[in-house]
C-alpha cells in the first residue's frame, strides 16, 4: 500500500482522491474478482470526518462511503478493530 502526505505529514483532499482512484478503488475491484463477484459489486468505505475526506457524492459509481459521527473516532477504535478482526476472521473461512 502507498504512503502519501504533504510537507507537514498531513492529508489533503488531492492526496486522497489520488490514493482513492489510483489504489483503493483498483484495489477493491480486483478484491471483488478474485472472489467471484461480479464487475459492478457495492463497494463500501468507512470514513472518518478528516477534513481531506471528499463529500460522498464525488465517489466513485459502485463505491459507496459511509462516514462516522464527529467526534467519536478515538471511542470508536477499539471497537472498529475489534469488528474488522471478527469480520476479516468469518470472511477468510468463507474465501
Amino acid at each position: 500500500s502507498p504512503c502519501y502526505a504533504n510537507k507537514k505529514a498531513w492529508i489533503t483532499r488531492d492526496i486522497f482522491s489520488d490514493w482513492f482512484h489510483k489504489h483503493f478503488v483498483l484495489a477493491a475491484y480486483a478484491h471483488c474478482r478474485e472472489a467471484g463477484l461480479p464487475v459492478n459489486c457495492k463497494i463500501l468505505l468507512f470514513l472518518d470526518n478528516c477534513s481531506a475526506h471528499p463529500p460522498a457524492e464525488i465517489l466513485r459509481k459502485n463505491v459507496y462511503a459511509m462516514y462516522f459521527p464527529r467526534n467519536v473516532t478515538s471511542s470508536t477504535l477499539p471497537c472498529d478493530q475489534n469488528i474488522l478482526r471478527i469480520r476479516k476472521g468469518k470472511y477468510k473461512t468463507l474465501s
